[in-house]
């Protein structure tokens, strides 16, 4: 039997070392090469990465809005140029683990014709920043761990059943966990059915709206190079706030402030969590005894952090756009 072809989609940007790190994961895969296409939708880089593009002989996509997410941007370019089955959403600061990476992540969908698509689980590498580990742990976003497939996953608040070599969620619009980031597999027809790829919140509100099901692979991994430091860390995440403006949002079909009351609750019982501490310490402290994972007890600095700067950014926003009214 063919192996069913591949397409990888990288957005790159002034980041040579990191996309280097992730293309030769990719080609060091265990797979038919001549089944594996890499896509690099470059959003203007200045330094040498483009030179290394061209030098893996790689197809190099120029998105001139330089943003990775949204119709028309650097993911929804490269997922209408690629010719394969399966599209595999790669950052380009994750480095793929092991050679049989792209055979696990591709098992469950090969065998199951109700997988929508494949997570990846992330590494974390015992050398690292503890800020770096903690993200492998929590996710990119310490506020949105409630909700995401890192989080909920870390902090072992989801049901998964057991298939063997890989686990299954079971997804719709009530139970809809945030996933499609870092390293993630999709079938091409189920993103073809929804309109192709446009936000990772947005494609997975879509596909849970039909009912679908996930997969975990239990022996996939990436390294995810996120960040060096907390500074750089928090930088990042005051800079993305104050982007996410509500004009972002028009059009959008998630939503991070439910309408229904369930996720209303939840929302507020986050905020309070985050904002008042000492819940998060229980768990960062609990994790830690089990783990000795010195990681977990930067949970509760982070998620107070982060929970801080989007809701002074959320209040501004709300402020401006009642001043350009009156």
């Amino acid at each position: 039997m063919k192996a069913p072809k591949v397409s990888f989609v990288i957005c790159t940007y002034n980041a040579k070392e990191l996309a280097r790190r992730c293309i030769e994961s990719i080609k060091m895969q265990d797979y038919p090469k001549n089944r594996i296409e890499i896509i690099c939708v470059d959003g203007g880089s200045t330094d040498s990465t483009l030179k290394l593009l061209e030098k893996y002989k790689v197809k190099i996509i120029h998105n001139k809005n330089r943003l990775p997410e949204g119709k028309g941007m650097g993911k929804f370019l490269g997922y209408r140029a690629a010719m394969g089955q399966f599209i595999a959403i790669v950052d380009q600061d994750n480095e793929i683990q092991g050679n049989e990476w792209l055979k696990d992540m591709l098992f469950p969908m090969l065998n199951d014709k109700k997988v929508f698509g494949s997570a990846c689980m992330l590494l974390t590498e015992k050398d690292d920043p503890a800020i770096n580990r903690y993200i492998s742990l929590i996710g990119t976003d310490p506020f949105a761990a409630y909700r995401s497939l890192d989080g909920v996953l870390g902090l072992r608040r989801i049901k998964l059943d057991d298939k063997g070599k890989y686990f299954s969620y079971d997804m719709n619009l009530k139970n809809m966990i945030i996933t499609g980031g870092n390293c993630f597999i999709y079938r091409k027809k189920a993103l073809d059915s929804i309109g192709g790829y446009t936000i990772d919140t947005d494609v997975i509100y879509s596909i849970a709206e039909k009912g679908s099901v996930l997969a975990i692979p239990k022996n996939a991994r990436t390294w995810h190079h996120a960040t060096k430091s907390i500074a750089e860390f928090i930088g990042k995440k005051i800079s993305w706030s104050k982007n996410y403006s509500e004009r972002l949002q028009k059009g959008r079909k998630f939503k991070w402030i439910p309408e229904d009351r369930k996720g209303k609750i939840e929302l507020i019982k986050n905020v309070l969590m985050n904002l008042l501490i000492i819940p998060n310490l229980y768990i960062s402290i609990k994790h830690y005894n089990e783990s000795k994972e010195s990681a977990w007890l930067l949970h509760p600095l982070m998620a107070f952090l982060v929970t801080a700067f989007y809701g002074l950014n959320f209040s501004i926003s709300k402020i401006d756009n009642l001043l350009h009214k009156l």
